[in-house]
């Protein structure tokens, strides 16, 4: 059994997240676990993906 992974994208302006989450989650094929976004400074944000365990990517 592997651990879960996580995938990092950023920083992002606010503007993008909708693209890099489209690109990331085609990327990974329905691995997709869970998403959080985090706010940095000057409305940029990062992306954590963790990817299921034995899933894709």
């Amino acid at each position: 059994m592997t651990a879960p992974r996580d995938h990092a994208a950023g920083p992002v302006p606010l503007y993008l997240i909708p693209q890099v989450l489209s690109k990331e989650i085609h990327r990974l094929r329905g691995a997709v676990a869970e998403i959080r976004i985090t706010r940095t400074s000057g409305h940029r944000y990062i992306i954590r993906i963790r990817v299921r365990e034995g899933g894709r990517a």
